[in-house]
């Protein structure tokens, strides 16, 4: 039970970022853009269960939060490094 009571009061902590993200945002979903934004420069990427949420918040398909931030090149799925260092082609 207690590791139960642990686990929600992270989650509840680590959504509270997410939260105030979109508060400023007014959970606009025309906003989503500038909301992967600022959520991954908290995280430094877009956990899975940030983008179920994010969907869930703004009232869209979990596939078009996805969509978005997998057709854009700046966003990420998987944590990176410290340091990006990035190539043009």
């Amino acid at each position: 039970m207690k590791e139960s009571v642990e686990k929600t009061k992270a989650m509840v902590q680590h959504l509270a970022a997410v939260n105030a993200i979109l508060e400023k945002n007014g959970h606009d979903p025309g906003r989503l853009i500038p909301i992967l934004q600022e959520t991954q420069e908290v995280y430094k990427y877009l956990p899975r269960d940030v983008i179920s949420y994010l969907a869930t918040s703004l009232d869209v398909p979990v596939a078009h939060v996805y969509g978005v931030a997998t057709f854009y090149a700046h966003f990420s799925l998987e944590p990176k490094g410290k340091h990006i260092i990035r190539i043009c082609d």
